[in-house]
Protein backbone atom coordinates (compact mmCIF):
# COMPACT_ATOMS: atom_id res chain seq x y z
CA UNK A 1 0.00 0.00 0.00
CA UNK A 2 1.46 3.02 -1.19
CA UNK A 3 0.47 7.05 -0.14
CA UNK A 4 1.74 9.54 -2.47
CA UNK A 5 1.73 12.85 -1.66
CA UNK A 6 0.05 13.57 -5.09
CA UNK A 7 -2.21 10.98 -7.09
CA UNK A 8 -5.07 11.76 -9.84
CA UNK A 9 -8.19 12.08 -9.15
CA UNK A 10 -10.83 9.08 -8.59
CA UNK A 11 -12.46 7.85 -12.04
CA UNK A 12 -13.86 5.13 -14.05
CA UNK A 13 -13.27 3.78 -17.52
CA UNK A 14 -9.84 5.42 -17.61
CA UNK A 15 -7.00 3.53 -19.43
CA UNK A 16 -3.37 3.40 -18.50
CA UNK A 17 -0.22 1.88 -19.89
CA UNK A 18 3.65 0.85 -19.43
CA UNK A 19 5.89 3.14 -21.22
CA UNK A 20 9.06 0.99 -21.77
CA UNK A 21 11.40 3.95 -22.67
CA UNK A 22 11.03 6.03 -19.81
CA UNK A 23 9.69 2.76 -17.29
CA UNK A 24 6.92 4.47 -15.58
CA UNK A 25 3.12 3.79 -15.96
CA UNK A 26 0.86 6.24 -17.81
CA UNK A 27 -2.39 7.10 -17.25
CA UNK A 28 -5.38 9.13 -18.94
CA UNK A 29 -8.74 10.44 -18.74
CA UNK A 30 -11.61 8.77 -17.40
CA UNK A 31 -14.96 9.39 -16.03
CA UNK A 32 -15.03 11.44 -12.97
CA UNK A 33 -16.70 11.00 -9.50
CA UNK A 34 -19.23 13.72 -10.96
CA UNK A 35 -22.03 13.23 -12.83
CA UNK A 36 -20.62 13.18 -16.67
CA UNK A 37 -17.37 14.90 -15.65
CA UNK A 38 -15.18 13.47 -18.63
CA UNK A 39 -11.24 14.23 -17.52
CA UNK A 40 -8.31 14.67 -20.07
CA UNK A 41 -5.26 14.54 -17.78
CA UNK A 42 -2.42 12.49 -17.87
CA UNK A 43 -0.72 10.72 -15.22
CA UNK A 44 2.55 8.77 -14.86
CA UNK A 45 3.81 6.63 -11.96
CA UNK A 46 7.18 5.88 -11.28
CA UNK A 47 6.90 3.10 -9.08
CA UNK A 48 6.81 5.59 -5.77
CA UNK A 49 4.78 9.06 -6.99
CA UNK A 50 2.66 10.27 -8.97
CA UNK A 51 3.41 13.25 -11.13
CA UNK A 52 1.11 15.23 -13.62
CA UNK A 53 2.22 15.42 -17.12
CA UNK A 54 0.93 18.96 -18.82
CA UNK A 55 1.60 19.18 -22.69
CA UNK A 56 1.27 21.57 -25.13
CA UNK A 57 -1.39 19.53 -27.30
CA UNK A 58 -3.14 15.91 -26.04
CA UNK A 59 -6.43 14.33 -26.50
CA UNK A 60 -9.71 15.99 -26.15
CA UNK A 61 -11.30 14.43 -22.69
CA UNK A 62 -12.77 11.05 -23.16
CA UNK A 63 -13.55 7.72 -21.60
CA UNK A 64 -13.31 4.43 -22.79
CA UNK A 65 -10.43 4.91 -24.61
CA UNK A 66 -7.55 2.11 -25.50
CA UNK A 67 -4.26 2.73 -24.59
CA UNK A 68 -0.65 0.45 -25.33
CA UNK A 69 3.03 1.13 -26.21
CA UNK A 70 4.17 0.34 -29.84
CA UNK A 71 7.77 -0.85 -28.75
CA UNK A 72 8.36 -0.86 -32.54
CA UNK A 73 8.64 2.63 -32.55
CA UNK A 74 9.01 3.69 -28.75
CA UNK A 75 5.98 5.70 -28.18
CA UNK A 76 2.51 5.25 -26.44
CA UNK A 77 -0.72 5.19 -28.42
CA UNK A 78 -4.58 6.39 -27.71
CA UNK A 79 -7.10 5.04 -29.86
CA UNK A 80 -10.57 5.62 -29.44
CA UNK A 81 -13.14 6.51 -26.19
CA UNK A 82 -16.11 8.73 -25.75
CA UNK A 83 -16.28 12.69 -25.26
CA UNK A 84 -19.46 13.47 -22.83
CA UNK A 85 -22.33 12.20 -24.48
CA UNK A 86 -20.88 12.35 -28.22
CA UNK A 87 -20.37 9.46 -30.70
CA UNK A 88 -16.93 7.03 -30.35
CA UNK A 89 -13.73 9.03 -31.63
CA UNK A 90 -11.52 7.16 -34.03
CA UNK A 91 -9.02 9.35 -33.31
CA UNK A 92 -5.23 7.78 -32.84
CA UNK A 93 -2.56 9.76 -30.93
CA UNK A 94 1.22 8.93 -30.45
CA UNK A 95 3.05 9.90 -26.97
CA UNK A 96 6.38 10.83 -27.78
CA UNK A 97 7.16 13.64 -25.85
CA UNK A 98 10.41 11.56 -23.61
CA UNK A 99 12.24 10.65 -26.95
CA UNK A 100 15.60 12.53 -27.56
CA UNK A 101 15.47 14.25 -30.80
CA UNK A 102 17.41 17.36 -32.46
CA UNK A 103 16.21 19.63 -35.01
CA UNK A 104 17.40 22.30 -37.17
CA UNK A 105 17.05 25.89 -36.72
CA UNK A 106 17.67 28.65 -39.61
CA UNK A 107 20.85 29.15 -41.26
CA UNK A 108 24.54 29.50 -41.27
CA UNK A 109 27.07 32.32 -42.53
CA UNK A 110 29.04 31.40 -45.18
CA UNK A 111 32.96 32.06 -44.44
CA UNK A 112 36.27 31.04 -46.54
CA UNK A 113 35.31 27.24 -46.05
CA UNK A 114 31.82 26.05 -46.74
CA UNK A 115 28.96 26.68 -44.29
CA UNK A 116 29.56 25.19 -40.91
CA UNK A 117 26.88 22.07 -40.16
CA UNK A 118 26.54 21.61 -35.80
CA UNK A 119 25.56 18.66 -34.73
CA UNK A 120 25.67 16.53 -32.04
CA UNK A 121 25.72 12.87 -30.95
CA UNK A 122 22.08 11.51 -29.49
CA UNK A 123 21.17 13.64 -25.86
CA UNK A 124 20.00 10.60 -23.97
CA UNK A 125 19.94 10.88 -19.92
CA UNK A 126 22.14 7.86 -19.76
CA UNK A 127 25.13 8.97 -22.17
CA UNK A 128 27.84 9.76 -20.58
CA UNK A 129 29.89 11.19 -23.61
CA UNK A 130 27.30 13.56 -25.29
CA UNK A 131 29.32 16.37 -27.45
CA UNK A 132 28.79 19.06 -29.71
CA UNK A 133 30.44 18.70 -33.54
CA UNK A 134 30.98 21.07 -36.17
CA UNK A 135 31.86 19.59 -39.61
CA UNK A 136 32.90 21.28 -42.45
CA UNK A 137 34.29 24.86 -40.41
CA UNK A 138 37.61 26.40 -41.19
CA UNK A 139 40.38 24.34 -40.82
CA UNK A 140 42.85 24.44 -38.16
CA UNK A 141 40.51 27.52 -36.20
CA UNK A 142 39.19 28.00 -32.67
CA UNK A 143 35.49 27.43 -32.18
CA UNK A 144 32.68 28.08 -29.83
CA UNK A 145 30.22 25.38 -29.00
CA UNK A 146 27.45 27.68 -26.89
CA UNK A 147 24.41 26.26 -25.23
CA UNK A 148 21.51 28.04 -24.00
CA UNK A 149 17.84 27.08 -22.26
CA UNK A 150 15.81 30.22 -24.76
CA UNK A 151 15.93 30.86 -28.04
CA UNK A 152 15.73 34.00 -30.12
CA UNK A 153 16.27 35.01 -33.76
CA UNK A 154 18.65 38.32 -33.38
CA UNK A 155 20.30 39.46 -36.38
CA UNK A 156 24.45 41.00 -36.01
CA UNK A 157 25.10 41.48 -39.37
CA UNK A 158 24.12 39.44 -42.50
CA UNK A 159 24.31 36.50 -39.18
CA UNK A 160 21.48 35.16 -37.30
CA UNK A 161 22.00 34.86 -33.12
CA UNK A 162 19.35 32.01 -31.96
CA UNK A 163 20.25 31.93 -28.43
CA UNK A 164 19.60 34.13 -25.35
CA UNK A 165 21.41 34.74 -22.38
CA UNK A 166 22.72 33.00 -19.98
CA UNK A 167 24.55 31.14 -22.96
CA UNK A 168 27.38 28.56 -21.58
CA UNK A 169 30.20 28.24 -24.18
CA UNK A 170 32.66 25.43 -24.87
CA UNK A 171 36.05 25.83 -26.23
CA UNK A 172 37.71 23.95 -28.99
CA UNK A 173 39.94 23.68 -32.20
CA UNK A 174 39.03 22.55 -35.96
CA UNK A 175 41.55 19.80 -37.16
CA UNK A 176 43.17 19.56 -40.61
CA UNK A 177 39.63 18.62 -42.20
CA UNK A 178 37.60 21.31 -40.36
CA UNK A 179 36.04 18.73 -38.14
CA UNK A 180 35.62 19.93 -34.22
CA UNK A 181 34.40 18.49 -31.18
CA UNK A 182 33.18 19.95 -27.81
CA UNK A 183 34.32 18.42 -24.73
CA UNK A 184 32.35 15.52 -23.43
CA UNK A 185 29.62 15.64 -20.52
CA UNK A 186 26.91 14.13 -18.91
CA UNK A 187 23.25 15.98 -19.26
CA UNK A 188 22.30 16.19 -15.57
CA UNK A 189 18.81 14.26 -14.67
CA UNK A 190 16.92 17.77 -13.90
CA UNK A 191 16.99 18.12 -18.07
CA UNK A 192 14.94 15.36 -18.57
CA UNK A 193 12.67 16.17 -21.47
CA UNK A 194 14.07 19.76 -21.52
CA UNK A 195 14.78 21.62 -25.03
CA UNK A 196 18.70 23.36 -25.48
CA UNK A 197 19.79 25.44 -28.39
CA UNK A 198 22.64 25.26 -29.57
CA UNK A 199 24.91 27.07 -32.29
CA UNK A 200 28.88 26.98 -32.95
CA UNK A 201 30.69 30.11 -33.87
CA UNK A 202 34.24 29.63 -35.56
CA UNK A 203 37.11 32.41 -36.16
CA UNK A 204 37.33 33.21 -40.04
CA UNK A 205 39.57 36.10 -41.71
CA UNK A 206 36.25 35.86 -44.00
CA UNK A 207 33.90 35.63 -41.70
CA UNK A 208 30.85 37.74 -42.11
CA UNK A 209 30.65 39.40 -38.49
CA UNK A 210 34.36 40.55 -36.92
CA UNK A 211 36.27 37.59 -38.75
CA UNK A 212 33.93 35.49 -36.94
CA UNK A 213 31.35 32.91 -38.99
CA UNK A 214 27.92 31.59 -37.20
CA UNK A 215 26.47 27.54 -37.89
CA UNK A 216 23.07 27.71 -38.11
CA UNK A 217 20.97 26.73 -34.81
CA UNK A 218 20.56 23.31 -33.80
CA UNK A 219 17.29 22.31 -30.96
CA UNK A 220 18.17 19.20 -28.52
CA UNK A 221 15.47 17.21 -27.05
CA UNK A 222 16.92 15.48 -23.74
CA UNK A 223 15.04 12.09 -23.81
CA UNK A 224 15.08 8.96 -21.11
Amino acid sequence: QSAPTESPSARALHSMMYDVESQRIRLFGGLGSQPGLVLNDTWEWDGSSWSRRVSTEAPAARRGHAMAYDAARARGVLFGGVGGFGPPSRETWLWSEGRAATFPIGTSCAGTARRPILTCSVPHLHQLDFALELIDARASSVCVFALSGAQQTMAIGPCLLYLQNPIVMLLANSNGAGFATSATFTLPINLRRAVLYSQAFVADPQGAVLGVTFSAGLGIVVGD
